[in-house]
């Protein structure tokens, strides 16, 4: 119990020693951290307005809307949520899920070397085995790299910082598959933490995860059981991920440039060793201001690790999964050259990627066991210099300043009025309207004549009463987007038919995009909503709660039969 809590006590130093930048005063300028802090205000106002999921950014667009949230990863938003309820300062809740996401990380790394490495160095399976310098330097490694720093000091993708500090766990898992009801809730979170990250992360998993049943060889029975994790962890995601995919054909996103462009973006060898940690960009061609490379103690380990692996490597291949590990991170680094073009063309779905450097994400969590593994491998000189590396490595990460500084109340995010995506991409294809500065909380008249009397208007719903003269089109200050349903009651027969009766949308060169629908002469009683009524949504949103009911099946399953 004493490690165990020593070695809590160092994940939280060198989080604390990542995060530093936020113990300034002002929450630092990135390229994407304040569009998070607005989602997560968008991500409130949109579950208080009764979206279940949200769907719709409300406030948006100047206020039009923007389906952002049907497409971009959702944990970071869900875990804010009661940080929300409390009125606690978006930037503070920002910083807090990045540094439990970096010990979790930690603690995760911890677990993994446990599980790839307690039975080989110790005859007991206590974690608290593990030999510590080992460990020590696995754990070094890991917060040492320089693809974190730059995620959290210059890019501020939350997502990623939040997939950085999960897949440690599934790489634990999948090195000795466990029966835990937790890890659904883990593989759940993973899904919904960054969306290239899970999905190519999944294909690393199950490449690591062949390496588990070639050795294993479980039997069938047993394999069902551990393949009953990741599913339902995938069912409980399904709610996001079906309408994400099923309806990325609505909007912009899937054929964005962002992802036409990747093989513009492949980093230089030189980049990748050399590149300074700096605030930039990435630009198409080979010359960028964001710095790309690995970190001298990942280019260190891989060096020595390659050296010990040569001979073996020459005359027999060595099937053990640090081998796979290295041949997987090898890999990467091709992968992120020039040199592979070929490959990413003929690969498509690698462009999904958007730019090749992010490979990197995985190349500084998979070096981190073959850190733990030449402790005992190599001198104490050799070792000492690592130390020193990661020592360095700490020391600059200390000094980096971010290009700018900020600080916000929560009011100005939620009435942030842009759309927090690099591209619009998000932006629904019939949506051309561009005055956005003519919003008003009203709906209008824009061929006939008569009167709009508001009851209620909210970003997610509205309702208002029409007294029209003449047949009339009415458009509402909103980007129409799959979900949106209008219906209306006429007063003037309401007390012989209560019905309400489903309004068709219309489009034209004035309407570009809005809701609008046409209706006769006639007193209305007019609703609009956003739902959830469309096939992928109802699909992920059941699958979801079926996904629920099994889960807790299974934990009960587990407390009564499995828990040991």
């Amino acid at each position: 119990m004493k490690n165990n809590w020593l070695i809590f006590l160092i994940c939280v130093f060198f989080s604390l020693i990542v995060i530093n930048d936020y113990f300034h005063r002002g929450f630092p300028y990135t390229h994407d951290g304040e569009n998070h802090l607005v989602r997560f205000a968008n991500y409130k106002v949109a579950l208080r307005e009764g979206q279940i999921p949200p769907r719709i950014a409300p406030n948006l667009n100047n206020r039009y809307g923007y389906p952002v949230l049907n497409y971009n990863y959702p944990l970071a938003n869900i875990v804010s949520l009661p940080f929300s309820a409390i009125k606690l300062n978006y930037q503070l809740t920002f910083q807090l899920i990045v540094f439990s996401s970096l010990v979790m990380g930690g603690w995760g790394v911890y677990v993994w070397m446990s599980n790839l490495f307690d039975e080989r160095t110790v005859k007991s399976k206590n974690h608290s085995n593990l030999q510590f310098w080992p460990l020590l330097l696995a754990l070094g490694t890991y917060y040492s790299a320089h693809y974190l720093t730059n995620t959290i000091v210059f890019r501020g993708s939350i997502g990623e910082v939040m997939a950085y500090g999960l897949f440690p766990w599934l790489l634990a898992w999948v090195t000795k598959p466990s029966q835990q009801p937790v890890f659904i809730l883990i593989w759940a979170a993973f899904f919904l933490s960054h969306n290239l990250m899970a999905f190519f992360g999944t294909l690393l998993l199950i490449v690591v995860a062949g390496h588990w049943l070639v050795t294993k060889h479980p039997k069938p029975r047993q394999l069902l059981s551990y393949l009953l994790i990741p599913v339902l962890g995938l069912g409980l995601s399904l709610w996001f991920w079906l309408p994400a995919v099923l309806e990325l054909d609505l909007v912009a996103a899937g054929s964005s440039e962002l992802i036409s462009a990747a093989i513009t973006h492949f980093p230089t060898l030189n980049q990748l060793l050399f590149a300074p940690l700096e605030y930039g960009f990435s630009y198409p061609g080979s010359i960028d201001s964001l710095a790309f490379s690995l970190g001298s103690v990942q280019w260190a380990i891989l060096s020595l690790f390659g050296l010990l692996l040569w001979r073996p490597l020459t005359k027999k291949i060595n099937v053990d999964v640090l081998s796979l590990y290295f041949i997987i991170l090898l890999g990467l680094i091709l992968l992120q050259l020039n040199l592979s073009q070929p490959i990413w063309q003929k690969l498509s779905f690698l462009q999904l990627l958007q730019f090749p450097w992010r490979l990197s994400f995985f190349i500084s969590i998979l070096v981190v066991p073959l850190a733990y593994f030449l402790v005992n491998k190599i001198t104490r000189r050799v070792l000492q210099v690592l130390i020193l590396l990661i020592i360095i490595e700490l020391i600059i990460l200390i000094g980096l300043k971010p290009a700018d500084r900020f600080s916000r109340n929560n009011q100005d995010y939620e009435a942030y009025t842009q759309s927090t995506t690099t591209q619009n991409e998000n932006t629904p294809h019939t949506f051309k309207y561009q005055l956005f500065a003519d919003w008003q909380p009203n709906a209008k008249i824009l061929q006939g004549s008569g009167t709009v009397t508001v009851g209620f208007w909210q970003g997610s719903k509205r309702q208002y009463t029409l007294t029209l003269d003449q047949p009339s089109i009415i458009v509402e200050p909103t980007a129409n987007f799959l979900g949106w349903q209008t219906t209306v009651t006429n007063k003037q027969t309401q007390n012989t038919q209560t019905t309400e009766t489903k309004v068709e949308y219309l489009d034209n060169d004035q309407i570009q995009g809005r809701i609008a629908y046409q209706l006769p002469a006639g007193e209305y009683l007019v609703t609009t909503k956003f739902t959830q009524n469309t096939p992928a949504r109802m699909a992920g949103n059941g699958l979801t709660l079926l996904s629920l009911v099994f889960s807790f099946c299974y934990v009960w399953y587990h407390q009564k039969y499995l828990r040991t």
